[in-house]
């Protein structure tokens, strides 16, 4: 597979703040592989049971709340297989997951972005990169097209943001669901981990994330791929993100009518929660990217989930460098990884008004969730597999 993956022409650094203005948070070590076939790790109790809140309760459930159309948040203090005894006296197809939480998908190894415009700095190749100027020249997206950030949150606050998060008109903050979306007073998002309307960042993965995506061109910082594009904060993360967290979250940017979805998590477990999640997402229409992982590992040999679904509109992301090749942290895989993109020393804002440079699958993932809102901007009729294969081929 070649790991030239773009070139419809997409970014400079036009209008932005010197590189050597970006604060450094230090280097890390090579990522070690985390795929060592270990069980995944869950919240303790917790299953999702494919059961309405009214069964899953007279099957003796503790119910925690409704995830998604299908499914169920329980408490259960009995084993798996006795779990799925209690849900089956309700229905006898009845089927339960325990709550696993994924991981976010960096490894940060600090250096400078060359992303957007590889001019052949700190010894790249020239024009590795994804060619955005002649993308802009095109558009740089319209604000009608939403790109939702499943993520640790979004610093709401931030510079390299104002202007470009989402607001729902339909709600004011008055302590009533005025839209009758079933959330209360989410004005800017919401928040699945904490079960609140703050989708405020936690760690910083996720306004990394999201400036990649759509950092307006404002003399500030750094700028997105999609620098006119709208960014919908879903709070699904602290360090881990539960499984029930994301399938909440791809379900309300469903429900808010997103264009695309960035995912830059994942881990070796399989979930059909999620996966009917996403499905419903992309015949809703959106376009879903996921990152493939950080572990050097091929996916195609040890599926790493979400990005090895393997649907149509699913966008898989390995991380390439300054010089067009493969990071030796990616995830790779001939069936599982649809793209490279950069990953490697890509600068974007962190928390706290600040700007850092950072290493890792999820960073490459937001660099195509860009492009997709861009293909989305010129032609909003583009289904998912359409802008996929766009992308990919």
């Amino acid at each position: 597979m070649s790991w030239t993956w773009l070139s419809i022409g997409l970014a400079g650094l036009i209008g932005l703040s010197p590189l050597n203005a970006v604060p450094q948070l230090g280097s890390t070590p090579e990522p070690e592989p985390q795929s060592e076939r270990r069980a995944s790790a869950s919240v303790e109790g917790e299953y999702l049971v494919s059961l309405n809140t009214e069964d899953a309760r007279s099957a003796g459930f503790e119910v925690l709340g409704q995830v998604g159309d299908r499914w169920t948040l329980v408490r259960s203090e009995s084993s798996p297989d006795a779990t799925l005894q209690m849900a089956r006296v309700r229905d006898s197809q009845a089927e339960i997951e325990p709550n696993i939480l994924y991981r976010l998908t960096d490894e940060p190894l600090w250096e400078y972005q060359w992303a957007l415009e590889n001019e052949g700095q700190f010894g790249g190749t020239p024009d590795a990169d994804i060619d955005v100027a002649e993308a802009w020249d095109i558009t740089t997206g319209v604000g009608g097209v939403v790109v939702a950030v499943i993520d640790s949150g979004v610093d709401l606050d931030h510079p390299d943001l104002a202007g470009a998060l989402w607001t729902n008109t339909g709600e004011t903050v008055n302590g009533l669901d005025d839209d009758g979306n079933g959330y209360i007073d989410d004005t800017r998002g919401w928040d699945a981990f904490d079960s609140d309307p703050s989708p405020d960042d936690s760690n910083g993965h996720g306004t990394f994330v999201a400036t990649t995506v759509a950092a307006p061109i404002n003399g500030v910082g750094i700028a997105g791929v999609a620098p006119d594009v709208t960014i919908l904060p879903l709070r699904a993360c602290d360090v881990v993100c539960p499984l029930s967290a994301i399938v909440e979250s791809v379900d309300y940017a469903r429900q808010a009518g997103v264009d695309v979805i960035n995912l830059s998590l994942g881990d070796y477990s399989y979930s059909t929660a999620m996966f009917e999640a996403i499905q419903d997402a992309i015949d809703a229409g959106i376009v879903v990217v996921a990152a493939a992982g950080n572990d050097g590992v091929d996916i195609d040999a040890f599926p790493f989930y979400p990005a090895s679904y393997g649907r149509d509109g699913l966008i898989s992301v390995a991380s390439t460098d300054r010089n067009d090749q493969l990071s030796d942290f990616s995830n790779y895989g001939d069936t599982n990884v649809d793209v490279g993109a950069p990953g490697e020393d890509v600068a974007a804002g962190y928390v706290d008004a600040s700007w850092v440079t950072g290493s890792g699958t999820s960073f490459a993932a937001p660099h195509v969730a860009g492009v997709a809102a861009l293909i989305r901007s010129v032609q909003p009729a583009f289904g998912p597999a359409i802008v996929a294969d766009l992308i990919s081929s």
